[in-house]
């Protein structure tokens, strides 16, 4: 338990290298976060899709990024940054962008 505390601690400092954040996207690990922000926008699906995609090639250059869904109606990605991360999802004829803070 100590570990996994003084992981999570070097994670809100903001001082975990990309290959920590790498492992610890592999490893699913859960980090605590809370959203700090959160934007729609209306756009089709395939759009949506490609915009999404766009985004986190932008901002997670060398990042660890993570499909978390991907149907023919729900497509979710986040993308772990040293201090918090951005999840995109494309559901029901929007675009939900949030990002997320470390707790």
């Amino acid at each position: 338990m100590a570990a996994r505390h003084f992981f999570i601690c070097m994670v809100r400092a903001g001082l975990c290298s990309l290959n920590e954040l790498r492992a610890l996207s592999d490893q699913k690990k859960y980090i605590p976060m809370e959203i700090a922000k959160t934007e729609t926008k209306k756009m089709s699906f395939s759009t949506c899709k490609t915009t999404a995609d766009k985004l986190m090639s932008k901002h997670g250059k060398g990042y660890p990024l993570s499909v978390l869904h991907n149907s023919d109606e729900w497509y979710r990605l986040r993308l772990l940054l040293k201090n918090g991360a951005i999840e995109t999802s494309c559901i029901d004829g929007k675009l939900i962008l949030r990002q997320w803070s470390y707790k």
